[in-house]
């Protein structure tokens, strides 16, 4: 009996995290073979190995993505959980380690090797950009909707990517963070929607004052995403 109970509580745990990582890959669909997509597909066995590892309502709870974002020690956005999950985009070292330590046999051992597996993807992903620039070379870049060209979506990526870890560990609200940089409302939500412009340097050196970022290697990103240095889109 007790069997039957915990497969149906995994079951039903399961269920529910395949609905919010379903929710999520609406948001972007990932290519067949995007290296982004693979590494993806590994997060979302490392959860389900904890899932179904899960022999009481309370093991069940701790690897609940709500809790997992919620350490004390790694504390990130579900959000940039669900993201993460999804393929939309590689996860920050925060989001990585919350993940890992949560769900993987080995707790935070087993943290070196995802992020090695992490950096690879990395690689691919800039291999695989680079690879497409060659090849449509003649065609024109991207612009974002205010007419600034975004040479390095990557790096955009990442830099929003950074800024939604840090307002998350903050566990400020975007009307908060907003009132403490000195910048628009409107402002923050472009910045940090995916398909907002490039934002100022202005604008993302107020964030960093008021997230407490050193804001030199989140500057380099944003030049890299309107210069396009493909060698630079982490730090």
């Amino acid at each position: 009996m007790r069997n039957h109970a915990r497969v149906a509580e995994n079951t039903a745990v399961c269920s529910a995290a395949r609905g919010g990582i379903s929710m999520a890959n609406r948001r972007r669909k990932v290519e067949s073979g995007d290296p982004l997509a693979e590494f993806a597909a590994k997060l979302r066995e490392l959860q389900a190995g904890a899932i179904a590892r899960a022999n009481t309502p309370e093991e069940v709870a701790k690897v609940e993505i709500e809790k997992v974002a919620a350490n004390k020690n790694w504390r990130c956005g579900v959000s940039t959980i669900y993201a993460a999950l999804s393929g939309a985009r590689l996860p920050s070292i925060t989001t990585l380690r919350a993940m890992v330590e949560a769900w993987d046999r080995r707790g935070a051992k087993g943290f070196t090797a995802w992020w090695k597996e992490r950096d690879a993807t990395q690689d691919k992903i800039i291999a695989r950009r680079a690879a497409d620039q060659d090849a449509h070379a003649s065609s024109p870049r991207r612009s974002s909707p205010d007419g600034r060209e975004v040479a390095n979506p990557l790096a955009l990526a990442e830099l929003r990517n950074r800024l939604a870890d840090a307002l998350a560990t903050k566990g400020l609200s975007r009307t908060e963070l907003a009132r403490r940089a000195g910048v628009g409302r409107t402002t923050l939500s472009v910045t940090l929607s995916p398909t907002g412009p490039v934002p100022s340097e202005a604008t993302i050196g107020a964030l960093c004052r008021a997230l407490g970022l050193d804001p030199a290697p989140m500057l380099v990103l944003l030049r890299d995403a309107r210069d396009g240095r493909p060698g630079q889109v982490f730090i």
